[in-house]
């Protein structure tokens, strides 16, 4: 097969591009999911920014999830070319530094964050079960 035959749909590039945009709306579709996950278990640490999708557009997406932990305040923010994750250390309710992590990362230490405010909650509530 010569490089003239390729068409347009099979292509390398074009198949990279169905691909990312493939990926992008996965994307999408797992931050909105968190975000909702986040919102109805955790109100009080988690605050979620939409916005709408385009002017004549009804649907709105996820901007921003921002999650208040013991260890510092984290952010997911989503653009049009992908998200950013950010953790800030938070001491006495001020940000003293911050830093842009990769997403792995932020992933993972939300997931620790999430593990200790469950270890706690069900110990309080263990504690309170013996007492009564």
């Amino acid at each position: 097969m010569r490089e003239g035959d390729l068409s347009a749909e099979t292509s390398p590039f074009a198949l990279s591009a169905i691909d990312v945009r493939a990926s992008q709306v996965e994307l999408r579709t797992y931050v909105e999911a968190l975000a909702e996950r986040l919102e109805r278990a955790l109100p009080d640490r988690v605050t979620v920014e939409r916005k709408r999708e385009g002017l004549f557009k009804k649907g709105v997406q996820v901007a921003k999830i921002t999650f208040q932990g013991e260890r510092g305040l984290y952010e997911l923010s989503l653009g049009k070319t992908g998200f950013v994750a950010t953790r800030a250390k938070v001491v006495r309710g001020i940000a003293i530094s911050s830093s842009q992590i990769p997403a792995q990362d932020w992933v993972a230490e939300l997931g620790a964050e999430l593990h200790a405010i469950a270890a706690e909650t069900a110990g309080a509530n263990s504690a309170i079960l013996d007492f009564l």
